[in-house]
């Protein structure tokens, strides 16, 4: 298995940038933390490709991200969640 390599995001207003300190391919998703989502559906309503929605879970409603293969990691609903319930988690592969 190849060592996994630092990475270091960059965010701006309008992409996320994933860069590696070296080679390999990154894989990155968007994911939602349940615990701390509150289901308030401000990143259902950022996401300008509607890949997010809410759903329930257990008793409360909770975002979930549908279609992550679709995700053009525009950022958008990282702001907007207030809790900071959303990230981008990445890895490397080779």
């Amino acid at each position: 298995m190849p060592p996994l390599l630092p990475l270091f995001p960059q965010t701006d207003q309008t992409r996320i940038h994933l860069e590696t300190a070296g080679p390999g391919t990154i894989d990155a998703v968007p994911v939602v933390d349940r615990a701390r989502c509150s289901g308030c559906g401000r990143c259902v309503a950022a996401c300008p490709l509607r890949i997010i929605t809410l759903d329930s879970i257990g008793h409360r409603k909770c975002a979930v991200i549908v279609s992550s293969e679709k995700c053009t990691y525009c950022g958008a609903c990282i702001p907007a969640c207030p809790v900071d319930a959303i990230i981008i988690s990445r890895r490397i592969i080779s």
